[in-house]
């Protein structure tokens, strides 16, 4: 255990010797609509309003709803007084936590030394730059805190046996609040499917675990319905126009967006192996549709086949390797424009 504790603290420092040059910013791109210019979060006066605001001004769009977000950027502003350095703090810390997090999963599901490299190399990725560089990436970091804190409460109870009630109950909870951060905690309840699936000890029948899991299930159901609803029905009372869709995908069918997206899991793969460029402006438009096969759409199909090949292969002796894959594939539902087609 001391060895755990001692592994997390390592692992929190790196993420802090990653990040902490990002002190100095000012606000920046989104920042300054979001937060900078945004008085609806310059104050804790009535911070129950916020549970009532979009998450973008209703004059810049009125799009999107992350209250608990809005909440932590109000705090900020307030400790602070304005000014930038709390908000970065704030950043660079959390980013040490998450990380933490992800340690605290991993160590569930492999032994200690695998765990703490995969950590370490999740702490100091480049692909991260954005979310800690700019203030607000932190809808992303609470997301993933409140996702790793429900993953690792989940796989810690299923390797021990059933959930407790207090348990089920703290994942909830978990999930609200990330739902509440970012609404792309929506796909928890996959994630943990896909655990109970690869990495949950077999002794009993699927049915039965299922069953088991029922209370989970249905509290998490709920959750979800009770946040879709909400969410709804803030943005119906401030959008001041219909959801902003990429022009690239606007009015395309599904095939050209699985065509096109095919494509784009290269560009994954090279951001996930060798970020070597990246780029902070989203003008640019670096992606073109595709609407018919071409060899990067055979390659991309077959990557992604071959991944499931291997999902499928390992399940029985490599299962943390299937999870792994299930979950990669899971968290990428929402930004691969299958399921609906999103902004930038």
């Amino acid at each position: 255990m001391r060895r755990d504790r001692l592994a997390a603290v390592s692992i929190a420092a790196l993420a802090l010797a990653a990040s902490a040059a990002s002190v100095t910013n000012g606000f920046a791109y989104d920042d300054v609509h979001v937060i900078a210019t945004n008085e609806t979060v310059h104050s804790l006066a009535r911070w129950w309003q916020l549970f009532t605001e979009s998450y973008w001004p209703p004059e810049k769009s009125g799009e999107l709803y992350r209250p608990f977000t809005m909440l932590n950027f109000a705090a900020q502003w307030v400790i602070g007084g304005g000014s930038p350095l709390v908000f970065h703090l704030t950043s660079i810390l959390l980013y040490a936590v998450v990380c933490s997090a992800l340690f605290w999963v991993a160590v569930a599901l492999v032994p200690l030394p695998a765990a703490w490299l995969a950590s370490a190399l999740f702490a100091v990725h480049p692909l991260h730059v954005e979310v800690v560089g700019n203030v607000v990436g932190q809808s992303e970091l609470w997301a993933a805190l409140f996702m790793f804190g429900a993953l690792g409460i989940f796989l810690r109870a299923r390797m021990r046996g059933s959930l407790l009630p207090k348990e089920t109950l703290a994942i909830a909870l978990s999930y609200g609040l990330g739902l509440l951060s970012k609404e792309h905690t929506i796909v928890l309840p996959l994630v943990l499917l896909a655990a109970e699936l690869a990495v949950a000890p077999r002794e009993q029948r699927l049915r039965a675990r299922l069953t088991e899991l029922r209370p989970l299930i249905l509290l998490l159901a709920a959750v979800g319905v009770a946040y879709l609803w909400v969410r709804f029905s803030v943005l119906a009372t401030t959008r001041g126009m219909p959801p902003e869709v990429t022009p690239l995908f606007a009015s395309q069918p599904f095939g050209a967006r699985a065509l096109t997206m095919l494509t784009v899991a290269l560009e994954w793969i090279r951001l996930f192996l060798w970020p070597a460029s990246l780029s902070a402006d989203y003008s640019p438009r670096r992606i073109e549709l595709v609407t018919t096969l071409t060899p990067n759409v055979l390659v991309g199909a077959g990557i992604i086949a071959l991944m499931s090949v291997i999902a499928w292969k390992a399940r029985r002796s490599a299962p943390v390797a299937t999870f792994a894959i299930l979950w990669l594939g899971t968290a990428l539902l929402i930004p691969s424009n299958l399921i609906v087609a999103t902004g930038f």
